[in-house]
């Protein structure tokens, strides 16, 4: 007997093992590759979102400012007469992430000379004038005043626009900035 004949059934079934073994080669392959993406793809994001939400915001912010009779902040006035109405706008802007809560604020104005002290606390020695409403600003919206104005009713150097931003939080009040404008005040 010569070495045993396989017959056509043995030959199919190797043929289709050789065939399925190609196949789970070709999947495995298919599998790492899309598996190597996927990864590739989740750490992009994880990257991602750790350089926007940790470098690339800037920190949340008040933006507080005094603009001109033309609502520039340019070219204030540095001289007056004695009872001139001088005229200015108010400016306040909230820049945050849409996550942070709102801005609640006042802002207080005061007329001030030689004898007011202006500190990180706020002015002392002053004439408070007038406050604004309360107002409450989301994250990134600005409010601007009416046009406001104050007279000086005597001369002197050193005469002072004061403005003040209060922080409204709950149920507390807290001072947060303070602006001026220092005048000399003529007859």
């Amino acid at each position: 007997m010569r070495g045993l004949r396989l017959s056509k059934p043995n030959k199919r079934k190797e043929q289709e093992k050789a065939e399925l073994r190609l196949e789970n080669i070709q999947f495995q392959k298919i599998l790492k590759v899309s598996l190597l993406m996927g990864i590739v793809i989740v750490s992009g994001f994880i990257i991602y979102y750790i350089w926007y939400f940790n470098f690339s915001q800037e920190e949340d912010y008040v933006g507080f400012g005094i603009l001109n009779h033309r609502k520039e902040a340019e070219d204030y006035p540095t001289v007056a007469y004695v009872n001139q109405e001088i005229q200015f706008y108010i400016t306040v802007e909230w820049k945050a992430s849409a996550l942070s809560d709102d801005f609640t604020f006042k802002v207080r104005v005061y007329r001030g000379d030689n004898e007011t002290e202006l500190s990180s606390d706020g002015s002392q020695n002053a004439e408070h004038l007038y406050s604004t409403d309360k107002e409450t600003l989301k994250p990134n919206e600005e409010w601007e005043s009416d046009e406001l104005s104050v007279s000086f009713p005597q001369n002197g150097t050193n005469k002072i626009i004061i403005v003040e931003l209060w922080e409204y939080t709950d149920s507390e009040r807290e001072f947060y900035d303070i602006l001026w404008l220092r005048l000399t005040i003529i007859s």
